[in-house]
């Protein structure tokens, strides 16, 4: 199931669904990933079910935050001027 997640991975390279689609697509495929690695890997899917909701959820909450923070960046990024890029380096 990974390999195939992976393979969705490297397809969804493909797809131009703009900036914020291609990572809300990005993000998600990579928190089911991480959801079935934290589920099978690490057992919570044997365990008791508030571990497997809290570490599910704490997942699902840091992949927003990311998400939330990366569009964010594109709002400044067009002012942004690399330090020194105004100077000559020969004098």
């Amino acid at each position: 199931m990974l390999m195939l997640l992976t393979g969705a991975t490297f397809a969804a390279t493909w797809v131009n669904l703009g900036y914020n689609g291609n990572l809300i697509l990005a993000m998600a495929i990579a928190v089911v990933k991480a959801a079935l690695v934290m589920l099978y890997f690490m057992h919570l899917r044997w365990d008791k079910p508030f571990n497997a909701i809290t570490a599910l959820s704490a997942l699902f909450f840091i992949a927003i935050f990311i998400i939330a923070c990366i569009q964010d960046s594109g709002q400044y990024k067009s002012n942004y001027e690399r330090p020194g890029a105004g100077y000559s380096v020969n004098k």
